[in-house]
């Protein structure tokens, strides 16, 4: 059967239970939802968030993430996502839920104890005047300093799914629909909002952009920009 077949089935199965799981929640629901912990220096954007006495966070898998079990990757994520739902709210989200395209839902247990200790190691990292860094994936997604940390651009192209390109511009392409996409490093990265586009960017610039998407290990490679991605001009390595 045609992966696309297979895709569009599990989408009417899962969008069923999705919509099924939210229904039943006594709780104040939004989608792409920005929150943040100040004091702390910290963001994250939630895929599906409900504020209220059944507080929840729900987080999508979908593509290769889909077919994911449970990780501790998975778990530290969304010990990180449970901190920043608290930091907002006031309150501990009654359920941390793993959504995927081929498993469902999945419930996460995170007690407040992790989220502390997790908290500690994030405090201890930012005081720390070590300089050798140890990027990993799930702890550099959403670093503040992870523009300009080369540990981890040089770490970046061995993970098992990188999420960040760096390279000189060759081309800039805008459509009509407000989207634009640049060339970095002789790769695509597409879906672009122009108001994401920073000032100064222009071809022969050396750029950098995370949080974004290879498609389908696409050859040559091609890459999505998505509602988190940040892109900076900077100076070349």
């Amino acid at each position: 059967m045609p992966q696309g077949v297979v895709t569009r089935a599990r989408l009417k199965i899962r969008a069923k239970e999705l919509a099924a799981t939210l229904s039943g929640a006594n709780a104040d629901v939004r989608s792409e939802l920005l929150l943040s912990d100040e004091s702390n220096h910290l963001f994250g954007i939630l895929d599906i968030a409900g504020a209220g006495s059944d507080g929840f966070i729900i987080d999508l898998k979908t593509g290769r993430d889909a077919s994911a079990e449970p990780s501790p990757a998975i778990e530290h994520q969304m010990t990180f996502y449970a901190h920043l739902f608290q930091a907002s709210y006031g309150t501990f989200p009654k359920n941390v839920i793993v959504f995927s395209l081929q498993r469902g839902p999945t419930e996460i247990q995170v007690a407040p104890s992790a989220v502390a200790t997790l908290l500690d190691q994030i405090r201890a990292a930012q005081l720390t005047e070590r300089t050798d860094a140890r990027p990993e994936a799930y702890t550099c997604r959403f670093c503040p300093k992870r523009m300009t940390c080369q540990p981890h651009w040089d770490e970046v192209p061995g993970w098992e799914r990188p999420d960040a390109i760096e390279g000189a511009i060759g081309n800039i392409e805008r459509s009509s629909s407000g989207t634009a996409a640049l060339l970095i490093g002789g790769r695509w990265l597409t879906g672009i909002p122009e108001k994401a586009l920073p000032d100064g960017t222009a071809p022969g610039k050396f750029a950098r952009a995370v949080r974004v998407r290879r498609r389908n290990d696409s050859e040559p490679e091609e890459w999505a920009a998505g509602s988190t991605t940040l892109i900076r001009i900077t100076h070349a390595r």
